[in-house]
């Protein structure tokens, strides 16, 4: 079954399709021609989540009418629940939150839901108090019910509708932007792969050059290569075109380029050596000069405020709140072994700089001071020790390094420099870890991969959810990982 009915060196079949996919990236993201848009699958989102809003806000009215004895009026209900509804789709909107359905995460998703929820309260509330309306109708209880049950309608929601949106992307049953890739067929693995984690909803094809005219026949020059290439883009409804370039047709891209503007698609031009590289840069201005960026620091001046203001609160009240069980555990390493309460040790911080971290000690003082990692059942670790490693209340000294600023909540961990020395040979990008704040706990430990690290395997994969969680950071991703932290039992499968 042909999915394209056109002539020249198009990728028209769907088996074709797939197989060539397969190849790449392992599943391909191939639309029917009759299947929904994404802007007609973003309409019927918002408007099913208006719906899961707007009920749950009336909800949250009707449980308390029925469990208080007040006056009511129904009529103010219905309008305000509405415009709940009405404002946290404007606001996802607003802040193109449909589209992070289309992320390979959800935890964007759902924080950026709470986020318009918590705006449309707002906007309710000052509308509330504007207008003036009597507390007896409408009290501070309702407000706060509402917004409880809300705030879980939008999670629960969100998460039907990510789970929902995948299967039928994977299925085709959605379809996408159409991009056409133009170039050689043995270049285009290499774009397919840029694509791996960027989403889903896109319907890849493409065309090799030199093309064939609607006779068949293998177009020669410039003029008719750019003409057939034209024809097929434009019989296939094209949003977007990427011309993969190539050096031994480098001087034909002008004038395919310009013949380019006769169909309203975007057209972009990619280098085929390094696409890597070049995909991640972008125009920037260096003291008054154009120039290409193509790195930036992982967090923006806002975001690391952001972040420490929370680093600064979080400790602060974790110190208050387990100080009673801190002065506890020092009385009890002093009585059950000789030695200091505190094991210091300095270890890379921000910037590969060092940072004296400290953790209550729960080994024998050792005879000598060459770094040797603890493993599960080392004969070093106190009874106590055994105990405190397994909880992870030998880490809670470190809210003292996170008020100081030497380290964060919630980022990698931070190693021995003796201990990272062992492995940056071995791992490619490894310092990129040291480009946010160590923290207290990572992405990494949650998903198990805490305890020794004795092989560039093991190693290599707390690399991984390192580098994940510098390049994905979020104040949600935060909270996430914290919840995680206390509830998750991969957080503690390799502890001890």
């Amino acid at each position: 079954m042909t999915l394209f009915r056109h002539t020249g060196n198009l990728l028209v079949s769907r088996t074709d399709a797939i197989e060539q996919a397969e190849l790449t990236t392992g599943s391909y993201l191939l639309r029917h021609f009759n299947a929904p848009t994404l802007t007609t699958t973003y309409v019927t989102i918002a408007l099913a989540e208006f719906i899961a809003v707007t009920i749950a806000a009336l909800a949250a009215i009707g449980y308390h009418i029925a469990t208080n004895d007040v006056p009511h009026r129904v009529a103010l209900y219905v309008a305000a629940a509405t415009s709940v509804g009405a404002s946290e789709i404007a606001v996802s909107a607003a802040f193109g939150q449909f589209r992070l359905i289309q992320q390979p995460t959800l935890h964007r998703y759902l924080g950026s839901g709470l986020f318009s929820v918590v705006v449309a309260f707002m906007l309710l509330a000052a509308v509330l108090f504007l207008g003036q309306a009597p507390a007896i109708y409408y009290s501070p209880s309702i407000l706060t019910l509402q917004m409880l049950l809300c705030s879980t309608a939008i999670l629960v929601f969100r998460s039907i509708a990510y789970a929902r949106f995948q299967t039928e992307v994977s299925r085709g049953s959605i379809q996408g932007r159409r991009i056409v890739l133009i170039g050689r067929k043995k270049h285009f693995a290499d774009y397919l792969r840029q694509l791996r984690f960027s989403g889903a909803g896109a319907q890849i094809v493409y065309c090799q050059i030199p093309p064939r005219n609607a006779d068949g026949q293998l177009c020669t020059t410039v003029e008719t290569i750019a003409s057939a290439l034209v024809a097929q883009c434009r019989s296939l409804e094209a949003d977007d075109v990427v011309l993969m370039s190539d050096e031994a047709r480098e001087h034909e891209l002008p004038h395919i380029t310009n013949s380019f503007r006769e169909i309203p698609a975007s057209v972009y031009a990619i280098p085929r050596r390094n696409l890597g590289f070049w995909a991640r840069a972008h125009l920037a201005e260096v003291a008054g000069v154009l120039a290409l960026g193509l790195s930036t620091p992982p967090l923006s001046p806002i975001a690391l405020a952001i972040k420490r203001g929370f680093d600064i609160v979080v400790s602060v009240a974790a110190l208050v709140v387990f100080s009673p069980l801190m002065l506890l555990v020092a009385i009890l390493i002093k009585l059950d072994s000789s030695g200091p309460v505190l094991f210091v040790q300095t270890r890379h911080g921000y910037n590969n700089q060092p940072i004296r971290v400290l953790k209550f000690r729960t080994m024998r003082v050792a005879r000598d001071d060459r770094f040797v990692q603890a493993k599960r059942g080392d004969p070093r670790i106190t009874r106590l020790g055994r105990f405190l490693r397994l909880t992870g209340i030998d880490e809670l000294p470190q809210l003292v390094n996170i008020l100081r600023g030497d380290m964060s909540i919630v980022g990698p961990r931070p190693h021995a420099i003796s201990h990272n020395e062992m492995f940056v040979p071995h791992i490619k990008m490894f310092s990129r870890r040291h480009n946010v704040k160590p923290g207290l706990t990572g992405w990494a430990q949650v998903n198990g991969y805490r305890g020794e690290t004795d092989t560039i395997d093991k190693m290599v994969q707390r690399i991984e959810c390192d580098l994940y969680y510098v390049d994905n950071w979020s104040l949600w991703f935060d909270l996430q990982i914290i919840v995680l932290t206390i509830f998750s039992k991969k957080t503690y499968a390799n502890a001890g």
